[in-house]
């Protein structure tokens, strides 16, 4: 399953929704800023949640995630995350900073907007880590935070300094909740069950520099998601100051187009595929491989020029 197809499943199979809460001005800033977003991880589905948010705003394929270099073992998704050149971490601090250094480097020669995703909190909350993280706070005279794990703040100090030496000037404060009580949980089976999700995503755009790269400053960040989720879970939204504005975003035919010419793609593929070693074992006519060759490429560039010409029609 490629990455357009895993959109796909979230957007048109399971027909799950993206609310967002921000305001309109910080909504239309996104679409053409190139941005360094933190944001929270407590659902196994969050990544992909990330590709249908860069999709929407037509980010997908200009984006960097970072990512445990075991990863890139795992079918599809791991695979795309090797060969698109997202940040692989070994859990090794200068061989990380070596490449998250490299890596931003190569940022300047594209002169495209590049956003960059960061999950300070690394693995993803479950009661275990979540217990383990108040333990941390506590043994360090720290408020425990309820909701989200304490943030890992060495990650962010490199990609934070990096970054601005490559003339990024807005950080995203983003967050992620789902509404469980209404709409099925927010799980990959879920998805794969048709189980409609809805998903709530807070944004915030703030000054590069008014975030302090220091693990102190890193904690006082969580600190405010962590009041933000409680807003959410008693009130169903993030609007304290009532000033954000509810955005539901729109699915994407050209998702369902791409998905439906990749499907009929890997059809023809197979019957002339299954036709020709048919005909091969019974006349051992090489010229079949010929044609089947020139069938696939044939259908291929069908494929990509019908999704290049109607992508902008469909957005």
């Amino acid at each position: 399953m490629g990455i357009d197809e895993a959109v796909f499943f979230y957007e048109h199979w399971s027909n799950s929704e993206i609310i967002f809460h921000c305001k309109q001005s910080d909504y239309e800033a996104l679409k053409h800023e190139k941005v360094f977003v933190i944001t929270n991880h407590s659902h196994d589905i969050d990544i992909l949640l990330w590709m249908v948010i860069m999709n929407h705003f037509q980010k997908l394929g200009n984006d960097i995630c970072y990512a445990k270099d075991f990863v890139k073992h795992i079918p599809f998704i791991g695979w795309h995350i090797y060969l698109s050149q997202h940040i692989r971490l070994k859990l090794c601090y200068e061989e990380d900073k070596n490449t998250i250094e490299t890596r931003f480097r190569d940022i300047a020669a594209n002169a495209s907007d590049v956003w960059v995703v960061f999950m300070p909190e690394g693995p993803r909350l479950t009661k275990e880590r979540h217990a383990e993280s108040i333990k941390f706070a506590l043994d360090r005279n720290l408020q425990p935070l309820m909701h989200h794990l304490v943030p890992k703040s060495k990650g962010i100090a490199v990609s934070y300094e990096a970054l601005r030496q490559q003339g990024y000037k807005t950080i995203v404060n983003a967050q992620i909740a789902f509404d469980a009580k209404k709409f099925s949980q927010p799980k990959f089976s879920s998805m794969m069950q048709c189980r409609k999700m809805q998903a709530h995503v807070y944004f915030e755009r703030i000054p590069f520099d008014s975030i302090e790269p220091t693990f102190d400053g890193i904690y006082k960040m969580f600190k405010s998601k962590d009041e933000l989720h409680e807003s959410f879970i008693e009130r169903g939204n993030f609007n304290k100051n009532g000033n954000l504005k509810k955005i539901l975003m729109q699915n994407h035919k050209s998702i369902l187009i791409n998905f439906i010419c990749w499907s009929a793609l890997w059809m023809v593929v197979t019957i002339v595929g299954g036709y020709s070693v048919i005909v091969h074992l019974y006349y051992k006519d090489m010229q079949n491989y010929s044609n089947l060759v020139t069938l696939v490429r044939i259908a291929c560039d069908i494929h990509d020029y019908t999704y290049i010409y109607l992508r902008p029609i469909l957005y």
